[in-house]
């Protein structure tokens, strides 16, 4: 049964002072700016490599960095990325961090260990430099030099105390008051790992709104930013430009910013290009000198952003100007009357996209839902097409809790399932009852009503949910508190569909299924020889390098769809617990791939019962496919049925030859065979010849292959299954399966009862 129904670092405040020289030192390090970043070399035990330098950002290696420079996770830390989500992540101290020319060596130097996600590979970096690193020093930034000058801080810096703001955050980090005119100051977190001059957080846009002399040009929608914990929702904000703008005596007219959902306004890195900016960290001071005292600024914004996916230009953010004419995820195909060409992600936020610069109109024909749309963009409108403004760093810091108290809430649960029906079962404790769920990584969460109310649970709406028939419905949604999956995994609130009574459920001893989003913040492993599920939390298991895996696709944070090899085809699939077998074929694949898809068998009438019920009946047939390889494991001779769903699904038989593992927080799934080398799954599977489902009150033919289809019909009676009366079989999909099963060999009987005549037929496994 099936029930389906952006990279972004800087990390703020410091829990620690980094140890250094305790004589005066002088360090200079170069940066280059890629793609708006300031990337600088520092030497790890020795190694030369490369980072982002982030003010606003806490000091960071990627895994695969420390994988190649042999350094292991020590502890652990709360951390808070760009979208304010909340995860844990991983640290460790780097035992010799040296400035590329050897003056300075920040020893035992604290470090969080972070996945690398999209946007990485654009900027070739090991991980992130933050202003923690520099707590006990003087640092200046010079533009026009393309240096970073690193001093010992037992003096304060000679620059002019006229040009400096103080620190409003305790000396931590580089958070100073601006002004807005006429009489606005918000707090601004000075942070180069942003590309902008200003952006603007929701909040401080409410607070001086009614005081300031700014005026809201546009209203926009799009996608949000990708941070270390993933893509934040798609969401609105303004556009506004400021008049005046003050950082000190420095005045900035004309600036037009956005608003963001950031925990802070931040300044950015192109307030380097205005002048040099100093920061002891010591004393808590921020110095700017400006190159020149008033700077006109007027800077435009885009009517719309774009952003490259799988090598097309998608919109990914619209403004007012354009809103109703295209939509966010519309796509590019022409560019002035030439069909777009595939681009490369990172050349996109690093170089922007070729034809948007050639001349001075561009003229972009855009497929929306309504049709075919000539959109018109001035040369500067998009000086770099990414996602906004581009990829972002950011990776804030909590440090309000000890990491000793932060580390025990690490989780390893081992649960034990049950395999029944092809489902896996579980305990589950809600709200201190007992119950069994079914887990089902295609599907979301649903519990049955009576055990819902029992559960104390709380009305949350409506939510339309398709099944594997494709058949939608509307069901009520509910939150259940207190959600015990193992000893120590807990979910604090759960939402969770209201289903009716289910004869399924019922038999099977359970209350509903577990899908992938109960599992969001955690890390499951499958292993079928041991019957045990594993829960990992925050971290993944021992071991386990994010390399091994591939992406989630899908955007939600239940389903786990991933790409497989159909043999020379890639090849979309959901991995679904809740499906039995190993491939079930959905109609659309076997269309758009029928050339290279050997029928076997044909069929008519219902596939699949789903949460909606059993589905309508339709031509069905029975193929062979090429061989699949899933993560390096070659499935050969794969048979199936075909199936109107919503795409194509790999089912709980994959766990037969090997363990899977999903990291729903990093979006990332693995799979690791029993045996290595080519399986032969044997050709189209043997089924019987008719099928027989409980339906009107009665048990029904629902399924006619090829050789019955003269001797019964769709929705004959059944009363007898070879020597076995269904007068007092419990009308339940599980009892008939279980008769069927029972019987001998590949050969039985049915009897049909048909305009109150009986009828005795032979029925038969084939292929």
């Amino acid at each position: 049964m099936k029930y389906t129904t952006r990279m972004i670092g800087t990390v703020v405040a410091f829990c620690m002072a980094v140890p250094v020289f305790a004589q005066q030192y002088k360090a200079t390090i170069p940066y280059r700016m890629v793609g708006e970043k300031m990337i600088i070399e520092m030497k790890v035990n020795g190694n030369a490599r490369p980072f982002i330098f982030d003010t606003g950002g806490r000091t960071a290696l990627t895994t695969k960095a420390c994988q190649a420079l042999q350094i292991t996770a020590t502890d652990s830390m709360k951390v808070t990325d760009v979208n304010n989500v909340e995860s844990y992540y991983k640290t460790t101290r780097i035992e010799n961090l040296t400035t590329p020319d050897h003056v300075i060596n920040f020893k035992n130097a604290p470090s969080l260990v972070i996945d690398e996600v999209k946007g990485w590979e654009c900027f070739g970096v090991d991980g992130i430099i933050g202003s923690d690193l520099f707590a006990n020093t003087i640092v200046t930034i010079d533009s026009q030099a393309k240096n970073i000058i690193v001093t010992s801080a037992e003096k304060p810096s000679t620059v002019s105390l006229r040009k400096m703001l103080n620190f409003t955050k305790g000396g931590g980090m580089p958070i100073v008051s601006i002004q807005i005119a006429p009489v606005s100051n918000i707090n601004v977190l000075f942070d180069t790992g942003s590309p902008s001059l200003l952006s603007l957080i929701e909040s401080d846009f409410e607070k001086i709104k009614l005081e300031a002399s700014m005026e809201v040009v546009s209203e926009g929608y799009g996608e949000g930013s990708i941070g270390v914990s993933g893509q934040a929702d798609k969401a609105s904000s303004y556009r506004v430009r400021i008049p005046l703008l003050s950082v000190g005596a420095t005045k900035f007219r004309n600036v037009t910013t956005s608003t963001n959902n950031h925990p802070y306004t931040l300044l950015g890195v192109k307030l380097l290009q205005y002048g040099k900016v100093t920061i002891d960290y010591p004393r808590g001071r921020f110095y700017f000198e400006a190159f020149q005292p008033d700077n006109e600024i007027n800077n435009q914004g885009n009517n719309f952003d774009l952003t490259v996916k799988d090598g097309d230009l998608f919109v990914s953010t619209v403004w007012s100007s354009t809103k109703g004419k295209i939509a966010v995820g519309d796509k590019v195909v022409k560019i002035n009357g030439k069909p777009a060409k595939k681009y490369d992600f990172c050349e996109s936020i690093l170089n922007g996209i070729p034809e948007l610069k050639e001349k001075k109109q561009t003229k972009l024909t855009i497929e929306t839902a309504s049709g075919i749309k000539n959109i018109s963009t001035k040369k500067n409108d998009m000086k770099r097409i990414g996602i906004l403004t581009g990829l972002w760093l950011l990776l804030f810091l909590n440090c309000g809790q000890r990491m000793a108290a932060q580390i025990r809430n690490k989780v390893c649960d081992t649960i034990p399932y049950e395999f029944i029906q092809e489902k896996i079962i579980i305990p589950v404790t809600v709200n201190g009852i007992k119950v069994k769920y079914i887990v089902d990584t295609g599907g979301r969460t649903g519990t049955m009503y009576d055990a819902a109310t029992e559960m104390k649970a709380t009305a949350a709406g409506y939510m339309r949910i398709s099944d594997v028939n494709a058949q939608g419905s509307n069901y009520q949604e509910a939150h259940v508190q207190n959600v015990s999956i193992g000893e120590n995994y807990k979910i604090k609130q759960l939402k969770t569909m209201v289903l009716p009574k289910n004869p399924f459920f019922t038999g099977l001893g359970v209350v509903g299924i577990l899908g992938g989003d109960a599992f969001a913040q955690s890390v499951v492993t499958f292993d079928s020889r041991s019957k045990i599920m594993v829960i990992n939390y925050p971290y993944r298991p021992e071991g386990l390098k994010v390399t091994d895996g591939i992406p989630l696709l899908d955007e939600t944070d239940h389903h786990s769809i991933v790409n497989v090899r159909l043999g020379d085809n890639d090849f979309k699939v959901l991995f679904d617990t809740g499906a039995g077998g190993f491939l079930l074929y959905s109609t659309e694949d076997y269309e758009r791939l029928s050339d290279i898809s050997k029928v076997t068998n044909h069929g008519y009438g219902i596939v699949a019962a789903g949460i909606t019920g059993l589905g309508k009946p339709v031509d069905i047939k029975k193929v062979t496919v090429p061989p699949i390889n899933i993560m390096g494991k070659e499935f050969t001779n794969v048979g199936s049925t075909t199936t109107v769903m919503n795409g194509s699904i790999i089912g709980v038989d994959l766990l037969e030859y090997g363990k899977v593992i999903i990291d729903y927080m990093r979006r990332r799934f693995y799979f690791f065979p029993f045996e290595e080398g080519k399986t032969d799954m044997g050709g189209a599977p043997a089924l019987w010849n008719v099928s027989i489902l409980p339906r009107n009150d009665r048990f029904e033919i629902t399924t006619i292959w090829d050789s019955m289809k003269d001797k019964v019909a769709f929705g004959d009676q059944v009363i007898n299954i070879n020597g076995t009366s269904l007068d007092d079989c419990p009308m339940s999909q599980m009892a008939v399966e279980d008769i069927m099963n029972a019987i001998p060999g590949d050969t039985g009987y049915i009897i049909v009862k048909k305009d109150n005549q009986e009828k005795k037929i032979e029925i038969r496994k084939e292929k």
